[in-house]
């Protein structure tokens, strides 16, 4: 009942939201996916964007079975969003952020209306700086006062196992560029693990992750590594692949709200989490243990001086979820960190597969 409860009064809330901003969208009838995160057109129910699973009206009546046919509330309802003079943009997909701003994707531009003054900033920041070094969707048109941002629709496709090296060299030659760019104008600062717990205001929670220190060789904790401004959330859902008769012509990346200054390798490291953790694809993780990634990870050490040790490839990885519950400077509180380090615990370090 409580789960009912709270899915019904957050359905109500983003309904009243989609009211208030429907001026955004183009006529039609409108649907939310299970998750309550995308509202979309029925006539984009086929898009890329959109979660296979989204068939908001089951879900819906699985609430409320002592409701007969034709007698749904309405909240369960689909929305419609009628035509008339004064539409502002013509998005048919409304997406709802975890920081509060709202996506709009028309058929040509995407609208971001920006929650607060700080996540306008940041997304302003983000794309004056990363789009020097990586492929990002162009940004049309700004409003300071508003707090909008208009970028470039990429019609993106579906992403298949054909595409995944594809995706990979993209990501390894990207980066490695950046880095060398980095290391070239000396924009870098240098820190040990130590550093990190002397100065981290979350290094007082650590505590409740032993296990990791435990499973990090105690001279990496004194060697001084690179920290560079990176992506922070890198994985296939933050890339954009572009096709033509199913072969992938250009890929841009998305979704710079993580980014920060963090261990070099993190993003690497990030990408094989979350695509373990989120979508059960394990094999990312299984090539790096296996030592398929060995090469590409020498290289980029060697790109800041630093020898690649094989023999320590799970205590790397340990050392990117130290660097994820230390980082203070991200918006995600440290109970959900706590939470991811557990689940890493439980899906990496006590499988007795990766063992």
């Amino acid at each position: 009942m409580q789960k009912r409860n709270h899915y019904v009064q957050e359905k109500k809330a983003k309904i009243k939201k989609v009211r208030q901003l429907e001026h955004y969208l183009d006529h039609g009838i409108y649907e939310f996916n299970n998750e309550l995160r995308v509202l979309f057109n029925k006539t984009e129910s086929n898009s890329p964007i959109l979660d296979s699973s989204f068939d908001t009206h089951d879900f819906d009546q699985k609430w409320s079975p002592q409701l007969e046919e034709g007698e749904l509330e309405s909240w369960q309802k689909p929305l419609e969003v009628k035509n008339n003079k004064h539409k502002l943009f013509r998005g048919n997909m409304m997406w709802f952020c975890s920081n509060g701003d709202i996506k709009v994707f028309s058929k040509t531009e995407t609208l971001t209306i920006c929650n607060n003054k700080e996540n306008y900033l940041n997304r302003v920041g983000n794309y004056a700086y990363f789009s020097r070094y990586f492929k990002l969707p162009e940004l049309i048109y700004q409003d300071d006062d508003k707090y909008q941002l208009v970028e470039r629709y990429i019609d993106c496709q579906r992403k298949s196992n054909q595409d995944i090296p594809f995706i990979l060299k993209n990501i390894y030659d990207d980066y490695t560029s950046y880095f060398s760019t980095m290391k070239r104008e000396s924009r870098l600062a240098y820190y040990t693990l130590n550093d990190l717990l002397k100065t981290s205001s979350n290094a007082i929670q650590v505590e409740h992750v032993k296990y990791m220190f435990d499973n990090i060789n105690t001279q990496l904790f004194e060697i001084k590594f690179p920290f560079i401004r990176l992506h922070g959330d890198l994985w296939t859902a933050n890339i954009l692949l572009e096709k033509e008769k199913n072969e992938p012509l250009g890929m841009w990346y998305i979704d710079w709200d993580e980014s920060g200054d963090y261990i070099f390798f993190y993003d690497f490291f990030k990408f094989m989490w979350n695509e373990l953790d989120v979508n059960g694809h394990s094999e990312y993780y299984e090539c790096y243990l296996n030592g398929e990634f060995d090469n590409h990870f020498k290289k980029v050490f060697d790109i800041f001086q630093l020898e690649f040790h094989p023999e320590f490839k799970k205590d790397y990885f340990c050392m990117f979820i130290l660097n994820f519950l230390l980082d203070d400077s991200g918006r995600m509180p440290y109970e959900l960190k706590l939470k991811e380090a557990t689940d890493f615990q439980q899906k990496i370090l006590l499988n007795d597969n990766y063992s």
